[in-house]
């Protein structure tokens, strides 16, 4: 729980610094074209899926355009998956829901960097085809994820699509909702 905390906060002071150093930029600029409104980024992630059950993934993200290059911002996430266990015959279901915090380098062109504090709260359970539940847990998980990507405006819109590869550093197998440690994600951006 330490480190958890540790990386957690450095993280969020980063995150802060970043914030702090680059606003000063933002606020020289006087224009009607660099309200507060226009300097904002909407965007997130949709998907769901059908394999022996289902699973929905709702991640909408709201962020702040601090230069022309940087973004900083917020997001929630929800994921709800129920399937069934082809070798089992056992029903898992798992709700996650949880938070982060982003902060994105544009590179040069489309390419990015990107840095983001997570952090989830999920329940499982396992239930028998009577539907008894077998077994329940409940879990914490902090992440912390740091990677690229790429995103592209469909004309002059502003509507964007983004898709991303992040390496969760604080990857545990036994408590975490994610596969492995790199974290894949495809989705919409408004404003970019």
């Amino acid at each position: 729980m330490k480190n958890i905390k540790k990386y957690g906060l450095l993280f969020l002071a980063c995150f802060c610094l970043a914030i702090t150093g680059f606003a000063q930029e933002g606020e020289s600029d006087n224009d009607e074209g660099n309200k507060i409104l226009d300097r904002l980024v909407f965007g997130g992630n949709l998907g769901g899926g059908y394999a022996n059950g289902f699973n929905i993934n709702v991640s909408p993200t709201v962020g702040y355009r601090i230069t022309n290059t940087i973004i900083a911002g917020v997001g929630v996430s929800y994921i709800y998956s129920d399937f069934t266990n082809r070798w089992d015959g056992l029903r898992w279901t798992q709700n996650v829901t949880g938070g982060r915090l982003f902060a994105q380098q544009l590179l040069f062109q489309n390419l990015y960097a990107r840095g983001e504090y997570e952090y989830l709260a999920f329940t499982a359970k396992i239930r028998d085809d009577s539907g008894r539940i077998l077994n329940e847990s409940e879990l914490e998980v902090p992440g912390l994820l740091f990677g690229g990507g790429y995103s592209t405006q469909f004309g002059g819109s502003g509507l964007g699509f983004t898709f991303e590869v992040l390496y969760n550093i604080l990857y545990k197998a036994e408590n975490s909702p994610y596969p492995s440690p790199l974290v894949i994600r495809g989705g919409l951006m408004f404003g970019f």
